[in-house]
């Protein structure tokens, strides 16, 4: 499940899998999740997964549209500096 979730985001993103981390699962931020079963549960987290990237896609266009040859880790080396929460939910 988490390879699939970390390919879909550095897909997503389009950055190299290697920058995609993956944190252990805790009630705290999936207060409320649901029963797993079959191919339903990585399917939902891929799907919340690149809601979560759009987020963060839409966040970081000005600073790609103003640093179009930029690597991913200066993009938001760059969005950091300016103050930008990266953070997003799926």
């Amino acid at each position: 499940l988490n390879t699939k979730v970390a390919q879909a985001a550095a897909f997503s993103l389009g950055c190299d899998i290697s920058l995609i981390t993956m944190m252990p699962v805790s009630t705290a931020v999936t207060s409320n999740n649901g029963a797993t079963g079959g191919s339903v549960t990585s399917e939902l987290c891929v799907s919340a997964t690149m809601a979560a990237c759009a987020s963060i896609n839409t966040m970081l266009h000005p600073i790609k549209v103003s640093n179009p040859n930029a690597t991913w880790v200066q993009l938001c080396q760059i969005a950091t500096t300016q103050g930008m929460d990266l953070r997003a939910y799926g």
